[in-house]
């Protein structure tokens, strides 16, 4: 999921030909949620166009047209509109942004409650992108962060760093914690570890090299210099979310056992007990679930109408097609 909404994909034909493709291996129900996350990046292009037009015409009800881009309060403006069903649950955050980058999201809002009376927005700070204009002694650089690390780099302007560490200039870790917002000190944390110790060190820290303490203080490096990419890069920055997340897995392997039994029972369409655990079995051989979770998922499946047991045999499933 989010290596689409970083645009991290060949082309539209090739994600939908990969879906096809699983969608006759594993069923419908397997990449129903798959299908979901390309129609909405599709619907959400035109909904992008619609924003502009209703940006600019605001802007010209205002005389403050700013060409053709999509700017609002000078900042070049566009959402990806989500639909919650579809896509995984995301880390969610409190994030105080600028108030230019709060304008951008009131703007939206407004456009978007004019639209859908009935429907409301919730923010995911945690996938936001934003490229960033740097101003250094060698030359002017763009790069690219996430929201996160953007609000962070935002409150350093107007911080001329004295040449003494940790003097005049420089933001003690408390106070970059607090004016972000974020609940967690560890997300405050990887942020400024991704600018300061990192490939690209865009920002200076005093104490240990490679760690983030809370008596740490930061400030802009502006002798920072990229050689290899002067015209612009990417910072990276690390995952909020735990590598591996049991739940997460657990309800992953449900979704496939689930749609390993449909598929079974769709061609089968009677089986007893037994039988069916065997093929499931066979067929997820990938990773060997546990006959009592593909069990439930059959009671699971019965309670939702997809199977019924037989009238005279108990320990027999029918497919209700």
């Amino acid at each position: 999921s989010k290596r689409i909404l970083i645009k991290k994909k060949s082309s539209e034909y090739a994600e939908k030909s990969m879906i096809s493709k699983l969608k006759v291996r594993c069923g419908a129900q397997f990449t129903g949620k798959m299908e979901g996350m390309v129609k909405d990046l599709l619907t959400g292009e035109n909904l992008k166009k619609q924003f502009k037009d209703y940006v600019q015409k605001m802007q010209k009800d205002d005389n403050k047209l700013n060409g053709n881009d999509c700017t609002v309060a000078n900042i070049e403006f566009s959402v990806d509109l989500l639909t919650t069903g579809w896509w995984p649950s995301f880390k969610k955050m409190n994030l105080s942004y600028p108030e230019n980058m709060t304008r951008c999201m009131e703007v939206y809002q407004k456009f978007y409650e004019e639209q859908n009376n009935h429907r409301k927005i919730k923010w995911l700070h945690s996938l936001g992108q934003a490229t960033v204009r740097g101003k250094f002694v060698k030359a002017d650089t763009s790069f690219q962060v996430t929201t996160l690390q953007a609000v962070c780099v935002l409150l350093f302007n107007g911080h001329e760093p004295s040449e003494e560490k940790g003097g005049q200039g420089w933001l003690a870790f408390g106070d970059i914690h607090k004016q972000l917002g974020c609940e967690e000190e560890m997300i405050t944390k990887r942020v400024l570890h991704s600018l300061s110790c990192g490939k690209f060190p865009i920002l200076l820290k005093t104490g240990r090299p490679k760690r983030i303490d809370k008596e740490d203080k930061f400030a802009v490096n502006i002798k920072f210099h990229n050689k290899k990419k002067p015209r612009g890069f990417k910072i990276p920055m690390p995952s909020l979310e735990e590598s591996h997340n049991p739940k997460k897995v657990e309800e992953d392997r449900s979704i496939a056992i689930e749609a390993a039994i449909v598929r079974i029972m769709k061609a089968r369409k009677t089986l007893d007990h037994q039988e069916l655990m065997t093929e499931v079995l066979r067929h997820l051989h990938f990773f060997h679930p546990n006959p009592r979770a593909v069990k439930r998922r059959i009671e699971h499946l019965i309670e939702r109408e997809y199977l019924m047991r037989d009238e005279n045999e108990s320990n027999k499933y029918i497919y209700i097609s």
